[in-house]
């Protein structure tokens, strides 16, 4: 799970993990999180989802992170309208690269070493702490803890499955572990049955998949 690992995932478009639509859980639950136009909106390992464009419509300030810039620079030529944005990357500290088009913000680097002059007020997590083995993942809430303003709000979508049925990424988040993540209250939304629709996931010997929805809240 070091760097090199999710390089080469982008490198070999090994990315079955992305979408090419938005989220359900967005029609159906993000303003369980935010209504407010002007809420700065957080987008953690990010990838090229087109969740950005539907954050953005919404949103005047939307930041995805995303370690590997290429998929960055994929999100960028895949631009609905079929014209390319001009994109111009700066160097900030600690490494990152970013780019503003349209009060969308894109940052490439390490999101553990991440840091905003401002807090946020929202984040979206759909395939950012369920890619993450459990040594990893109270590193990652403790440091999205930090980068969101007190009483900030998220939405949070996990798999449930017996990890001993397959090797993650994606892993299995169980509601106990969520319950029990520090400095953060939360409340499942829904929790529905989605293994017809990860065929590849239930080929590896699945014979369960549970999709569930959180909102978050930061104490």
């Amino acid at each position: 799970m070091d760097p090199a690992f999710w390089h080469e995932r982008w490198a070999l478009g090994e990315i079955g993990f992305h979408r090419p639509e938005p989220h359900w859980a967005l029609d159906a639950h993000w303003s369980a999180v935010s209504h407010d136009p002007e809420a700065r909106v957080l987008v953690p390992l990010c990838g090229k989802s087109v969740d950005l464009h539907w954050l953005a419509a919404r949103h005047r300030h939307v930041t995805g992170v995303e370690l590997d810039a290429s998929a960055l620079a994929a999100f960028l030529a895949e631009w609905p309208g079929g014209e390319t944005p001009a994109a111009r990357w700066d160097t900030l500290s600690r490494g990152h690269r970013w780019t503003r088009i349209n009060g969308l913000t894109l940052v490439a680097g390490d999101f553990f070493s991440y840091a905003s002059e401002q807090p946020f007020d929202v984040f979206y997590d759909r395939a950012a702490l369920i890619a993450l083995p459990p040594s990893m993942r109270p590193a990652y809430l403790t440091h999205l803890h930090g980068l969101v303003a007190p009483g900030g709000s998220g939405l949070v979508v996990t798999f449930e499955y017996e990890q001993n049925q397959m090797d993650g990424p994606p892993f299995s988040v169980t509601s106990q572990e969520i319950s029990q993540s520090a400095g953060w209250a939360s409340e499942v939304l829904t929790r529905r049955d989605v293994l017809a629709h990860h065929p590849g996931m239930q080929a590896k010997g699945l014979t369960h998949l549970t999709e569930c929805v959180y909102r978050f809240v930061r104490l």
